[in-house]
């Protein structure tokens, strides 16, 4: 198990400097070898698991809305806690307009991102459905998603797949078939969208692939497996001999670093060429319709 400190002064060594100016540039080099490493396969050391709590559709109630303005204000408490801005969706009464929440004011009011075009009603009823889920910080990429109750394995789709499937944006069930990654929130955190949308509560087990984090002090250690902190020596000399010019030299440490790196995959049992795809599926969004009961129209 090497610390970072004796990884980059190992290649500062066998660069044969050791100045301040290039250890700071060593240890950049040897962040991205160990980025390079962590985004070429679907490592199993990086695998985590966290539950994603699902809120059911909110219903009860009425809601006074007024025509062109953004405010809208409930008869029972809706959200007893702040929300993300964007998340939730509102539709009031038989309108068929969603409108995205963008704040909420207390327990029983909110702001809409656009004044509400409908018909003024002060006892209207309506739905609010959350649509957008963040997800954890140092999420790179979904492995899987299930839940229990019917049991299945959520696929992957498109944003713009589900948009064919349900262009009237009005599709929804006490099952989700399929997730679509869908921006970032205002932490910078990357977002899921379900669909069909669910309107009952529940919980989805998900299994991710985190980010690396760099290191940064002399004591950190790669989360790489300590049997091969040598790769992050040959991926840092790559670029190392690269910026002084001798090409020669960072040629053969590439092909060093290709070599372990094709040897570490053999070892966790994945194709050399398997590379980290987001949202990677073993189905295809229209191979789940009939799961759906969606109709298939020919293009």
């Amino acid at each position: 198990m090497a610390t970072f400190s004796a990884i980059y002064d190992e290649v500062a060594e066998k660069l044969h400097n050791s100045e301040a100016a290039m250890i700071t540039r060593i240890k950049e080099w040897v962040n991205l070898a160990q980025k390079d490493v962590a985004t070429s396969a679907w490592w199993p050391w990086l695998l985590k698991e966290q539950q994603i709590v699902i809120d059911a559709a909110k219903t009860t109630g009425t809601a006074s809305v007024t025509n062109g303005d953004e405010t809208v204000d409930f008869t029972d408490t809706q959200f007893s806690a702040a929300i993300e801005s964007g998340q939730w969706y509102f539709q009031a009464g038989t309108d068929a307009d969603w409108y995205i929440i963008d704040s909420r004011t207390d327990d029983d009011t909110i702001e809409l991102l656009q004044p509400y075009q409908g018909t003024t009603d002060g006892t209207a009823t309506f739905k609010i459905w959350h649509i957008l889920y963040s997800m954890p910080s140092d999420m790179y990429a979904v492995a899987s998603i299930r839940q229990q109750v019917s049991p299945y394995v959520l696929q992957y789709a498109p944003y713009k797949d589900i948009d064919w499937m349900d262009p009237a944006n009005d599709q929804s069930g006490t099952n989700t078939y399929l997730y679509t990654q869908f921006g970032v929130d205002s932490s910078g955190y990357k977002q899921l969208m379900f669909f069909p949308p669910r309107i009952t509560a529940g919980i989805y087990t998900m299994k991710y692939y985190k980010q690396v984090t760099d290191l940064s002090a002399d004591a950190d250690i790669s989360i790489i497996p300590a049997s091969d902190h040598e790769i992050l020596i040959y991926g840092a000399l790559v670029r190392g001999f690269e910026y002084l010019d001798d090409f020669a030299n960072s040629q053969k440490h590439e092909t060093n670093f290709v070599v372990r790196l094709n040897e570490m995959k053999r070892a966790y049992m994945t194709g050399p060429d398997q590379g980290i795809v987001i949202g990677r599926s073993g189905a295809r969004p229209r191979d789940l319709l009939s799961v759906l009961e969606l109709p298939v129209t020919s293009s």
